[in-house]
């Protein structure tokens, strides 16, 4: 699984292409991703054993009650799923795994810009549902952390995914915990299917051990991005990094004035 990689395969259409082809009645991501990728498709397969960058090794995608909704090519970290109506070609290229089917789906990080993603405020927690993706403040308002809902809520209580710090040591944790003072919800333009969001969540926590914390490139907000598009990202982490930048280059000014002197 790759959480943070500007070399995903391109195996879909552009996001360009994906802003500006429209199809028939239908104008939608989906309807442009289906029409475009089919007609590049030609060449593969309509049964295949191997993913389309020839990867053959798969992460299970499960949902805590084991139910298998999709796999992710551990090399491009593709995925395939269980659900064909979902899927970016309806049937046309279908992986065989273990003896079921699976259907290829867009990536849908060819299709977002993340100015299209926003925060709304959650004043009634019941609206919420598993699969969201949500942000509480922390440290007395200056940063925002990110979690994934694993289930539906429960009164007064969240059942989340997320960073967190056990005995001074950062690890992603499933756990239950109360409502925060502030509450967000991220509104993306589009969004994979909540079975998909949870089970990733769940991959994530299983494979824990082999993750390491990282304040700009592999935080909270970017395992609750990968969970709802595959694809992870920090807007904060970014914020973060050119605030060092801008640091450093004034410590450098600083130094060397004071060198010259």
């Amino acid at each position: 699984m790759i959480i943070l990689d500007d070399g995903v395969v391109e195996t879909a259409i552009s996001l360009r292409q994906l802003k500006t082809e429209q199809h028939g009645s239908e104008s939608t991501p989906w309807a442009s991703a289906r029409t475009s990728f089919a007609s590049q498709s030609s060449c593969c397969s309509v049964e295949r054993s191997k993913c389309i960058c020839n990867g053959d090794r798969f992460d299970e995608l499960k949902l805590n009650n084991g139910k298998l909704v999709g796999v992710e090519c551990e090399k491009c970290s593709n995925v395939w799923i269980v659900d064909v109506d979902a899927a970016a070609v309806q049937g046309d290229i279908m992986l065989r795994y273990n003896g079921d089917a699976f259907y290829y789906r867009t990536p849908l990080q060819l299709m977002l810009d993340s100015f299209q993603i926003f925060h709304e405020t959650i004043i009634d927690a019941s609206c919420l549902k598993r699969g969201d993706h949500i942000v509480m403040r922390q440290f007395v308002g200056m940063f925002d952390h990110h979690a994934i809902l694993v289930a539906d809520v429960e009164p007064n209580r969240m059942h989340i995914m997320h960073w967190t710090t056990i005995k001074l040591r950062n690890s992603i944790v499933i756990e239950k915990i109360g409502f925060p003072g502030e509450l967000r919800r991220v509104k993306y333009p589009i969004e994979d299917d909540p079975d998909l969001v949870v089970a990733r969540a769940h991959m994530l926590y299983q494979k824990r051990e082999e993750y390491k914390y990282s304040l700009t490139e592999n935080n909270c907000e970017t395992l609750a991005t990968y969970c709802k598009i595959g694809k992870g990202f920090s807007i904060q982490g970014e914020a973060i990094k050119q605030s060092e930048t801008l640091l450093a280059r004034g410590v450098r000014l600083i130094t060397g004035s004071n060198g010259n002197r």
